[in-house]
């Protein structure tokens, strides 16, 4: 009976230091993603776009827009399509960091609640284990 007893124990104890482990790495991360969640333009997954001002994303746009060759009827010609004017290229460009800007604060948003979820989650399972060994410790004690 006695080995039950230190396996139950190793078990209780063990559990508990993993729990407090597992929130402890997360406390951590809960304070990286609140710093995202005030200015999501400064965190670390931040899409290249949101870090260009309208003159790079232009360039950019311009080269991935402007195709250098295709095959038009049998022969091979450059052509460069029309290009939008300034102003919808603008719009373009407002919509694009708009959506780009959007996106990465619903992905620190879930990453935030993803990270209270782990320590919450790691909170209930000390506790649970550390009462159980308490309890079971006072059982122990009462038997012998």
């Amino acid at each position: 009976m006695s080995r039950i007893n230190g396996i139950t124990q190793i078990y209780g104890y063990a559990a508990c230091l993993t729990a407090l482990i597992f929130m402890i790495v997360n406390i951590p991360n809960i304070i990286k993603t609140s710093s995202d969640l005030a200015d999501p333009l400064k965190s670390e997954g931040s899409p290249r776009v949101l870090r260009q001002s309208y003159e790079e994303w232009k360039i950019d746009y311009i080269k991935y827009y402007i195709v250098s060759t295709h095959d038009v009827a049998g022969t091979k010609e450059s052509i460069i399509p029309p290009l939008p004017d300034d102003h919808t290229l603008r719009d373009i460009y407002d919509q694009t960091i708009n959506r780009e800007k959007e996106s990465l604060l619903l992905k620190v948003k879930i990453k935030f609640w993803e990270n209270i979820a782990y320590v919450f989650l790691s909170l209930i399972v000390f506790i649970l284990h550390w009462f159980w060994m308490r309890k079971y410790a006072t059982v122990q004690q009462s038997t012998q």
